[in-house]
């Protein structure tokens, strides 16, 4: 009788406490998942914004196009862009092959301005007009 009780007793009270740990637990992971999405959103707006910014040299503004490509594919992954793989999740993102070609260009100019030795090539007319807008148009694009 009483022996049970006190069994009963300490079972329950171990499972309400696995219980309690297992809501806080997920808890505290949609806060951390809440936090990471709004650190993605504010890195498009961020580089979204410093592709406006109309005094850049061209490796700073590819470096704000290819911030905004990647942070819009992060966001639509959920994970950090450091984790993301540009032309598998184009090829999932995009169906126009062309654009995704495109965008996958804005990266690779990136990549060149910053690692190449095209430190003060200049933009080709209408280039940066025509790179906001492909970058633009991509980055509003809803899932």
């Amino acid at each position: 009788g009483v022996r049970w009780t006190l069994v009963l007793g300490r079972v329950l009270i171990v499972v309400f406490a696995a219980w309690a740990l297992t809501v806080a637990v997920r808890r505290r992971m949609a806060r951390r998942a809440d936090d990471a999405a709004a650190r993605l959103a504010a890195d498009l707006r961020a580089a979204v914004a410093a592709l406006r910014d109309a005094g850049q040299s061209p490796a700073e503004f590819y470096a704000a196009a290819a911030r905004a490509v990647m942070a819009r594919l992060a966001i639509s992954q959920g994970k950090p862009a450091a984790a993301t793989d540009a032309a598998s999740l184009l090829a999932r993102a995009v169906d126009d092959p062309a654009r995704r070609e495109r965008l996958l260009a804005v990266l690779s100019r990136n990549d060149e301005l910053n690692y190449g030795a095209h430190e003060s090539a200049a933009l080709a007319p209408g280039e940066r007009e025509s790179v906001s807008a492909l970058v633009g148009e991509f980055c509003e694009k809803s899932d």
